[in-house]
């Protein structure tokens, strides 16, 4: 069989080309592409099967509404747009999943058959050689910020505030080779798992490189395949801090239980037949031509998982306040991703609040409606408009009106880039684990609601009017929110009175993984030029530990160690300042603290 991949994936290009299948695929998702110009340049090579990657992120051409090739998406990060699949589910007769956990979600949502496969798309370095002379005692490489990633960065800050006397670091925004040598130099590589269903890339680099692995003792994903105790670690965060001293501390059962998840992973390097096997029957049974199914375009449309509408959608008729909102949210989507003077964007712009409209007007209790009319308001730049309908929002929420599972909520950019992540995790939790959604939903719309009201505020310096609603965000939810902390900070410093700045210090680093690395550096040479000097040095050092340690992994010299004891003597500051000034990454920081 021939077949198609829309992403390189050097595993399952090698386990298919194993099982006497011919295989092309593309360096990279082809953004903005059809996939008849795809076909067109591989040409004279014609597919009998597509495998696409990522529906749930990389969203597909429009030609797929009629697409007449078999196509199977293979979803790996179904956490992220949870909504949207169980929509469009019923398109695809068959999907390939890499959790466990959401594959009867999946078949219940309408796809006729879900096949998975836990290292679908997981690539096998090269067993590295263990030993005990690694100069990193802890690393974590990933996305730590407390606005994405809550329980993981409260479990990491912890982990930093309690080992001190241990060489800890905290990577983010490095590329996978650099992630290897990394692991390679490491005695432990702490995981903490968003699903607890997959086993990650991550976890499989960590065996290969010889590392001790700790997991999250939720990812029953990784420990249902390693022995606990024995090929890997479960931890918990009450005993995380006692377990990684201990292995620490003993080289010889930290080593012994690394060298049996290596061999673990050795076999199952050659003894994965049978699921490679497996594979190809799905593969080859399910040869099903893709849109056969009987969703509508507009049904599809409405999932967000396509780029652009089909023909003439715009006249199609609305029968429900959920079809007409998802609908506006996914012409919102659309016009996103187009130039700022594109005329299909301003097209596309007014169908989306059209849509949105008509929903509110179907149905004037519909809060999803409500909530994405404001937000579209005010990416309209109508504050006016935009305010009135945001308390709207608001006064339905306080009345209790519900948000149904498969209305979908507008996107968002800037500080609440990922808050249709966190909806949609949210939802996940609920379908697959019962976890009660509406806390942690109701803490999402407030941000929603109120984040744009304080940002309009600060906007037009009116601070007096952005503390007033911080006050009555926090009286609504007594729910920790990094997003309405970084708010809260943001208008303190914007005060410029040396009381509001205070309190701008004891916000950050009370709750330093709430804010980006960009806003704390500002802040800290904010505070410097204003004799803040320990306001200023404290967010140096934080800014220090958490991100940038990586700039001294390799091809340098410097040792972390040396520049943190400079930077922690009061009087060592500026010669600290100047070890870092050598650095070519921190340089411009250096030089505008010093």
């Amino acid at each position: 069989m021939r077949i198609l991949l829309t992403q390189k994936y050097t595993s399952i290009e090698q386990e298919l080309e194993s099982l006497n299948h011919e295989v092309r695929s593309f360096a990279a998702f082809p953004q903005a592409r059809t996939f008849q110009s795809m076909l067109e340049e591989i040409a004279p090579f014609d597919p009998d099967l597509i495998l696409t990657f990522y529906p749930e992120l990389n969203s597909l051409p429009p030609d797929c509404y009629h697409l007449d090739k078999p196509m199977i998406p293979v979803v790996l990060d179904y956490h992220l747009n949870f909504q949207s699949l169980a929509i469009a589910s019923a398109f695809f007769n068959a999907i390939v999943v890499n959790g466990k956990d959401v594959v009867p979600f999946l078949k219940d949502s309408g796809a006729k058959e879900v096949f998975w496969h836990p290292l679908v798309t997981v690539d096998f370095p090269p067993l590295h050689p263990l030993d005990n002379e690694r100069p990193i005692d802890v690393v974590f490489v990933g996305q730590v910020d407390e606005i994405s990633f809550q329980e993981r960065a409260r479990v990491i800050q912890e982990l930093m505030t309690l080992l001190p006397q241990y060489n800890i670091k905290i990577l983010s925004g490095i590329d996978y080779h650099e992630a290897l040598d990394l692991y390679r130099k490491s005695k432990i590589v702490f995981n903490h798992a968003v699903r607890p269903d997959v086993l990650n890339q991550r976890s499989i680099d960590v065996l290969a490189c010889g590392a001790l692995l700790f997991v999250n003792q939720e990812n029953h994903g990784t420990l249902d395949w390693l022995n606990v105790e024995k090929e890997a670690i479960a931890y918990q965060k009450s005993d995380l801090i006692r377990k990684l001293k201990h292995y620490l501390e003993n080289p010889e059962e930290r080593l012994a239980i690394a060298s049996s998840g290596q061999r673990k992973l050795n076999r199952y390097r050659k003894t994965h037949e049978e699921q490679k096997k497996e594979l190809d029957r799905f593969l080859t049974t399910h040869q099903i031509q893709s849109g056969s199914s009987q969703l509508s375009e507009l049904d599809l449309f409405s999932s967000g998982l396509f780029l652009s509408p089909p023909p003439a959608l715009e006249e199609s008729e609305l029968s429900n306040p959920i079809l007409a909102n998802n609908v506006g949210v996914a012409y919102w989507s659309c016009a996103s991703f187009l130039p700022t003077d594109s005329p299909l964007r301003k097209k596309y712009s007014k169908l989306a609040l059209a849509a949105v409209n008509q929903a509110v007007q179907m149905d004037q209790q519909f809060l999803p409606a409500h909530w994405n009319r404001a937000r579209l308001l005010f990416w309209h730049q109508l504050p006016q408009e935009s305010t009135k309908a945001f308390h709207d929002a608001l006064k339905l929420l306080r009345e209790g009106a519900p948000w149904p599972f498969l209305a979908r909520p507008a996107p968002w950019y800037g500080i609440l880039d990922d808050l249709t992540i966190r909806f949609s995790s949210a939802f996940m939790n609920e379908k697959l684990y019962r976890d009660d959604p509406s806390k942690q939903l109701n803490g999402l719309i407030l941000s929603g609601i109120f984040s744009p009201l304080v940002q309009m505020a600060a906007t037009n310096a009116d601070l007096k009017e952005g503390m007033k609603l911080i006050e009555t965000w926090e009286s609504l939810s007594s729910e920790e929110d990094p997003v309405r902390e970084w708010l809260h900070a943001d208008i303190l410093r914007k005060s410029n009175d040396p009381c509001s700045l205070s309190k701008v210090v004891d916000l950050l680093l009370r709750r330093p993984f709430s804010f980006p690395v960009s806003y704390l550096r500002q802040t800290a040479v904010r505070f410097w030029h204003a004799g803040m000097h320990d306001a200023s040095i404290s967010l140096t050092l934080h800014v220090l530990r958490r991100h940038l340690a990586a700039s001294l992994t390799q091809g340098n010299n410097l040792e972390w160690n040396e520049v943190m004891t400079k930077l922690d003597s009061g009087n060592g500051l500026l010669e600290g300042l100047a070890l870092l000034e050598e650095i070519p990454k921190l340089h411009d920081f250096a030089k505008a603290v010093s």
